[in-house]
Parts: C-alpha cells; structure tokens; sequence
C-alpha cells in the first residue's frame, strides 16, 4: 500500500510570509542606516535562510509512505521528481503506533525520534515505535486514521 499524506501548506507558508517581511524590515533598516548594520546584516541571513528552509522542508518536499507486502514501511521523500528512501523498518508484532500528544512523557523510553510529516505544526502524527539493536525508536508521521488502522492490521498480522 502507498499512501501519501494530505497536504496543509497554510502554516508553511503563513511562517514563509513572514520571515521575509521580517527580512524586507531589516533591509530597509539597513538601507536607511538605523540600528546595527552588523546586526540588520545577520538578521537578513537568518531570516531568508529559515524562510527557504521551510518553503523547501515543508512546500517543495513531499513524502510517501510505503507498506510493501513482505512486511516492511518505507518513508521515501520526493524533490524535484527525485524519489529518496529515508527510512525502511521491517514491520513486527511488538511495533506500537500512538498518537501524538502534546505530553508524551509515558514514551520516554524511545530513545531516538525521527518526525516525518509535510505539515508544519500538524495534529494529525503518530509514533510508530519500533526496536533495533535493544533500543526503542519512532517515527513520527502524519496521516489519517484509516491509514494507521491498517498499519495497525499489519503490525498485527505480522509474523515476527
């Protein structure tokens, strides 16, 4: 099965939006000679430096999520028509998906997390937590619930 989450790009490009007012705010500044020029000169950086992070990150980036048939879930990330395999995790029985919360200390034993999802601030994540070589692991992904319904199913079916 591939799925491909729903995309809501309105934050990503709300945050975008304003990142370069800022940017635009310190050109003038800098042009008109107030403040710090060093300091007006940093802000521009920084600023069109986040802006296109998140325009790339969240807009111009797209994921799919893979659930093959021999029992394996593919992230794989699309740029520019360019397919990319971020992650590849064999599906097991002892895998649990949750839903993400805004208090997830009960799962402060996942050691590593790795969020995977084309929302910027989205509400609609779960951890997929999983195990290699004795420690816990998620990932952090985002879709509906008819999706993780199945990925539930083929945890459950799964025969290791």
């Amino acid at each position: 099965m591939q799925y491909r989450p729903k995309r809501d790009n309105k934050n990503a490009y709300f945050t975008t939006a304003i990142l370069v007012v800022a940017a635009f705010i310190c050109i003038i500044t800098e042009v008109l000679g107030i403040g710090i020029s060093l300091l007006d000169q940093i802000l521009i950086v920084l600023f069109l430096s986040a802006a296109l992070y998140i325009y790339i990150r969240f807009v111009l980036t797209d994921l799919v999520y893979n659930v093959t048939d021999d029992g394996y879930i593919e992230i794989v990330k699309i740029t520019a028509k360019i397919p990319k395999t971020l992650a590849s995790v064999k599906i097991c029985r002892s895998d649990i998906i949750v839903r993400e919360e805004k208090d997830m200390k009960a799962y402060s034993y996942v050691k590593r997390k790795e969020r995977f999802n084309l929302t910027l601030c989205g509400h609609s994540n779960c951890w997929y937590i999983f195990e290699i070589n004795g420690e816990k692991q998620a990932l952090i992904i985002e879709g509906d619930d008819k999706f993780f319904a199945y990925l539930r199913d083929k945890i459950n079916k799964s025969d290791t």
